[in-house]
């Protein structure tokens, strides 16, 4: 199943995937920070975040989820993470800067948190500007919309 997961993660061009998102209701991610570099990639199996750095940062996300929507997103710097590999052994790892904030979004959508919830107030605002012109058109339109971006990178 985790390769399958890697397969869709690259092919959509992220850089991580929940097993919800494609439909298996099981508490596994699979996520790399420098892809295609075989080495950067991480399989965890029910990820528990044990301790977290107070300091958290802004940045811009994407999400496989909701193609085209990119927002900055408040996150921890650093996490602390319990879990298993796919042989069943009991991990720990601390990811920070980049790995961090992919880990949490990723358990995020474990725990059933979309980015939308994770949204800054004035994103919000401007993503819903965004999904009532989208559907406003819709209806009288066939043309493509996208949410302009400047400069997105974490598609997860």
């Amino acid at each position: 199943m985790t390769n399958e997961m890697f397969l869709v993660m690259y092919a959509s061009e992220g850089v991580g995937l929940a097993a919800p998102q494609v439909g298996v209701n099981k508490r596994v991610m699979v996520f790399n920070s420098d892809p295609p570099a075989k080495a950067s990639e991480f399989v965890l199996v029910n990820p528990k975040i044990v301790k977290a750095s107070t300091r958290r940062e802004v940045d811009v996300e994407g999400c496989l989820s909701f193609p085209d929507v990119e927002v900055e997103i408040v996150r921890r710097k650093w996490v602390r993470v319990e879990y298993q590999n796919l042989l069943g052994q009991n991990c720990t790892r601390t990811f920070t800067n980049l790995e961090a904030r992919i880990f949490q979004h990723e358990f995020d959508h474990l725990q059933q948190t979309l980015l939308i919830d994770r949204m800054l107030p004035q994103e919000k605002e401007i993503t819903q500007r965004h999904m009532d012109a989208l559907a406003s058109s819709s209806s009288s339109s066939s043309s493509s919309h996208s949410l302009p971006s400047e400069n997105a990178r974490n598609h997860v």
